[in-house]
């Protein structure tokens, strides 16, 4: 009986010594976190990428924007963190007029302007609530977003103008032939012509989250549900197809071919029909962005993939850099 006592006693004490063990451990990690290692470097949770947007010239030179104010930068032929973003918000969209200027907008209002090598804020009316911009050289920078706003920017200023609609409006789109439009919730459609906005008949109730113009006879809108609308002779009408997915981006490279984005996938629009891309790999994809027949991109979380000449291929992604907090 003492001996069992004794057997008893020792593998109580195990655990335990096996429990305080765990308990130093766990100090001393809570000690490294809280303090540092020697180098001074903390311990932090890794940045994750979260792209939402992403603009390229044929040259290959361009930008992507996300989630934290993130802004990638691509030489030509590479990829890399631009180190100066000046935001903390989740930018939503970004555009290029050429290699020396871009917007970028997010979140709050945030606007920022790239020109002389540089990322800056640029001071905009409060009420702003951008989503989405666009440029033209016939019509300058435009941009849309929460509540039906427009704005437009002359003179190095945005400012507000008329807006037909009290809509969100998710998407712009503007022609070179001083044309424009905007779609956005309730199956919002505005047209720009003439020097004012007015609502057109989009034949849908569902949002509208894409839109892309081919000229001013022929162009495309996706949305929810499946939503597909093409504009012909003058008059939006919903096209059938048996892929009833959330649409959120599409881009056409003539007036029958272009990509679409939906539930983590690319489509491909070929003479009025849709096809399902074999590329299934990419997650959480959410812009498609097209130069040419031939050549485009694709991001979504921590995903760039670059079309060229038939197929789509990931790029890599340089890492976030941490910097040590003193």
């Amino acid at each position: 009986m003492k001996a069992f006592n004794h057997r008893m006693k020792i593998k109580i004490k195990l655990p335990c010594i096996h429990k305080i063990y765990l308990i130093i451990c766990a100090m001393f990690i809570a000690s490294v976190i809280s303090t540092g290692c020697d180098n001074g470097i903390r311990l932090e949770p890794l940045p994750v990428y979260s792209l939402n947007s992403v603009s390229v010239l044929e040259s290959g030179k361009g930008w992507a924007v996300g989630w934290k104010g993130t802004i990638l930068y691509r030489n030509g032929t590479s990829w890399s963190v631009y180190q100066e973003a000046v935001s903390n918000y989740e930018l939503r969209d970004v555009e290029m007029s050429s290699q020396d200027e871009a917007f970028a907008v997010g979140s709050s209002g945030v606007v920022l302007h790239y020109k002389a090598g540089r990322w800056l804020q640029e001071d905009v009316p409060s009420e702003l609530d951008p989503r989405s911009l666009s440029f033209t050289s016939a019509t300058g920078w435009w941009m849309v977003g929460s509540d039906g706003m427009i704005a437009v920017r002359k003179d190095n200023q945005w400012s507000k103008v008329a807006s037909p609609v009290s809509a969100d409006l998710l998407d712009v789109t503007m022609l070179s032939t001083g044309e424009g439009w905007a779609v956005g919730a309730k199956g919002t459609i505005v047209h720009y012509v003439q020097g004012r906005w007015t609502e057109v008949d989009s034949s849908t109730l569902e949002e509208l989250t894409s839109i892309d113009i081919d000229s001013s006879n022929k162009g495309w809108a996706v949305g929810n549900n499946g939503v597909i609308i093409e504009y012909k002779d003058g008059k939006w009408l919903s096209t059938e197809n048996k892929l009833h997915l959330n649409w959120n981006s599409i881009n056409m490279t003539s007036s029958t071919e272009g990509w679409l984005r939906g539930n983590n996938h690319l489509y491909k629009i070929k003479s009025d029909a849709i096809e399902c891309n074999d590329y299934t790999k990419a997650k959480n994809l959410t812009s498609v962005f097209m130069t040419s027949n031939t050549e485009g991109w694709a991001v979504g979380g921590d995903v760039i993939l670059h079309y060229n000449n038939g197929f789509w291929v990931e790029e890599q992604v340089p890492p976030l850099v941490i910097t040590p907090k003193p």
